[in-house]
């Protein structure tokens, strides 16, 4: 049941990208949605602050979630970070350019490995997890530019698409995140103290937060011009 509910919770904050971070921009860069959630705070906020806030609430709600409490548990969130960010620089230069776009299977090969350690995607293997996230991408990236094309059109089939194209990237990017950090943290965990140990909820739980965090700073900047625009679209 606490899986399902944060499930719920974590559908429920990529419902909110579209109205929080970035809600002031007509086309979200799919580069930004890719870049995985602590260098998301950074491009969101536009400011090297949002990389800060990403990376201390991580650090602290990771602390406070785990049983791991030790200063280690610090430094091996903020390695993870590092780890965890190289997929999302990647994947964002690969869709800054159109003809480079094929390039994504190799990097999504980097998260699938990781991801293949999970029963969820223990059936697919490396390979086949890859191929689902780029299936997932180029869908996203499909919808992203009907959503460029329906900025002219009516609001409701705009938002819709915009909606959509939101949620597909910042799922996958959250995904590669909370997969990524948690082998990661389990790496070093295990080579201290020869104990194997998966630190997934608390990775899942630091992910979230981070993503609320910087969602309600976007939300709180946007509003009050979202509020004042016919059809609450606001130009760049």
């Amino acid at each position: 049941m606490k899986r399902i509910l944060k499930f719920i919770s974590a559908v429920l904050l990529l419902a909110m990208v579209p109205t929080g971070c970035f809600a002031c921009e007509p086309i979200v860069p799919l580069t930004m949605l890719y870049s995985g959630t602590t260098l998301f705070g950074a491009i969101a906020l536009k400011s090297l602050i949002g990389l800060l806030i990403a990376v201390l609430v991580k650090c602290l709600v990771f602390y406070w979630k785990s049983d791991f409490k030790n200063v280690r548990a610090i430094g091996y969130m903020i390695f993870a970070n590092v780890y965890s960010t190289i997929p999302g620089i990647l994947l964002g230069m690969t869709f800054a350019v159109p003809t480079l776009i094929l390039l994504a299977y190799p990097v999504l090969l980097i998260p699938s490995h990781n991801m293949k350690e999970y029963k969820p995607f223990r059936r697919l293997g490396t390979f086949g997890s890859a191929v689902v996230l780029f299936a997932l991408l180029l869908i996203s990236f499909v919808v992203f530019l009907a959503a460029m094309g329906a900025q002219e059109g009516p609001a409701a089939g705009y938002w819709g698409l915009k909606v959509l194209y939101c949620i597909l990237a910042v799922g996958i990017s959250f995904i590669i995140s909370v997969v990524c950090e948690d082998r990661v943290i389990t790496y070093f965990y295990t080579r201290k103290y020869k104990t194997q140990k998966s630190f997934l909820d608390a990775v899942i739980w630091a992910n979230i937060d981070v993503f609320l965090v910087i969602f309600g700073i976007g939300a709180a900047i946007a509003l009050p011009q979202r509020l004042a625009s016919p059809n609450f679209f606001i130009g760049p």
